[in-house]
């Protein structure tokens, strides 16, 4: 890893720049830096800036943006492995308005970071119609395999929330924290 100048990303109409206060570090990171995951077949060339998470402060819209304006708190998915564009070990972060939320006031940026790529991933497969469709109120069972990890963390919680009972899988050192 080494640290670098790069150019602030170019800004589209629907784009979002975000100066990025805190990045995620996801297994997709790591496996990158190390030479585990191959990029060229999500059209990425090395060197490359990674990072799949970030929270931060919106500097600039395009104009066709509307849910967010500067200032604004937020948090994001970045645009890494769609467009080629740096990910969240940078300074500044070009997104989609489409991946961007605002951040409560309640909530830290710092633990905001930490939500996209494993709050996303529970979330769909567990209500996307295509893959788990529970829906709020039914009465379900689900089974949550590694149920400690990031996704598997949220993903308890989400099938809680939404009525399931959860059966789930993780290390004996971690079953305390699972049925919190």
């Amino acid at each position: 890893m080494e640290i670098e100048q790069i150019a602030v990303p170019d800004l589209h109409a629907d784009d979002v720049l975000i100066k990025v206060a805190f990045a995620g570090v996801n297994p997709a990171d790591w496996k990158i830096r190390a030479g585990h995951l191959n990029v060229a077949p999500f059209g990425l060339e090395l060197p490359l800036t990674v990072g799949l998470d970030a929270a931060g402060t919106v500097v600039k819209t395009g104009e066709r943006v509307t849910k967010v304006s500067k200032g604004d708190r937020v948090v994001s998915g970045t645009n890494l492995f769609s467009n080629a564009k740096p990910g969240s070990y940078a300074q500044y972060l070009v997104v989609n308005e489409q991946r961007v939320a605002v951040v409560p006031d309640h909530i830290s940026l710092d633990l905001a970071a930490s939500l996209p790529t494993a709050g996303i991933s529970a979330w769909q497969a567990l209500f996307a119609s295509e893959k788990g469709a529970l829906e709020k109120g039914q009465r379900a069972k689900v089974l949550i395999n590694g149920a400690s990890g990031g996704v598997g963390s949220f993903a308890v919680q989400l099938a809680k929330w939404a009525g399931a009972e959860v059966a789930a899988t993780c290390s004996s050192a971690n079953s305390e924290y699972v049925r919190s």
